[in-house]
């Protein structure tokens, strides 16, 4: 029979065309599969640069403290040290005070 011969080349173009599909959807899936792949490998990267500049924060941190305490530490020798000078400053005027009041007094 021609019809039947006709509904054969039908079915047999239709699964040509289906596994031609299946073929283009398998290629994207494997496609879309790779740039997975690639993101996932992104991200690992990604999450160790996260990890890297933490830690480096985390250095950077405990050095900032560190120069913190050391210039709290210096700033309070200044501090002693002006105190002691403004303290030798006080004697000297009470001295040259004393003195003038002495000279005064002759």
């Amino acid at each position: 029979d021609a019809l039947s011969r006709d509904r054969v080349k039908h079915l047999e173009q239709a699964c040509d065309d289906l596994k031609n599909e299946l073929t283009i959807a398998t290629d994207k899936v494997s496609h879309l599969l790779g740039e997975k792949r690639v993101s996932q490998e992104n991200l690992g990267r990604a999450d160790k640069t996260i990890d890297l500049l933490n830690n480096d924060k985390d250095r950077l941190q405990k050095q900032v403290s560190a120069v913190s305490r050391e210039f709290e530490k210096r700033v309070a020798a200044l501090e002693d040290e002006l105190e002691a000078e403004q303290n030798k400053v006080l004697i000297k005027r009470k001295k040259t005070q004393i003195s003038r009041s002495d000279l005064m007094r002759l």
